[in-house]
């Protein structure tokens, strides 16, 4: 004689509907859980900080020397010259287009290199430089 297992089906819930408020959990905690991975908490877990500032205001001399641009969290971009990095501080109304930007540029104006005063294109947005510094990546 054969026992019965109880369902894990509750028995209000149809088999149906029972997959589909499965299927809905599950999506939502896979979003959930994408969000968290994809932008930072907190100050704390910005990949800036594993850079230490070489120099503060510095300046980059000729726009041609930068290589790639890469956006460490929703304030701060790498910009790779020759022989050197940098990260640039941008203002908080470019901040989430800069964590999540696939393309950044220099907006430039004129002769002359990068600092202070240059606006990065984010996204198509113009977004001044608040800050420059020379940086080396730390060690550990």
């Amino acid at each position: 004689m054969r026992t019965q297992q109880p369902s894990p089906v509750p028995s209000h819930l149809s088999r149906r509907g029972f997959l589909r408020t499965a299927a809905l959990a599950a999506l939502t905690l896979a979003a959930a859980c994408a969000t968290s991975e994809s932008a930072p908490a907190s100050a704390e877990e910005s990949r800036a900080a594993d850079y230490a500032v070489v120099e503060e205001n510095a300046r980059i001399p000729e726009t041609r020397d930068v290589l790639a641009f890469e956006a460490l969290d929703s304030h701060s971009v790498l910009l790779r010259a020759t022989g050197a990095l940098y990260i640039a501080q941008i203002g908080a109304g470019c901040g989430l287009d800069a964590a999540y930007a696939q393309n950044i540029a220099i907006d430039q104006f004129g002769p002359g290199g990068v600092d202070n005063h240059s606006t990065l294109l984010i996204a198509g947005r113009r977004c001044p430089i608040e800050a420059l510094s020379r940086v080396e990546r730390r060690q550990g």
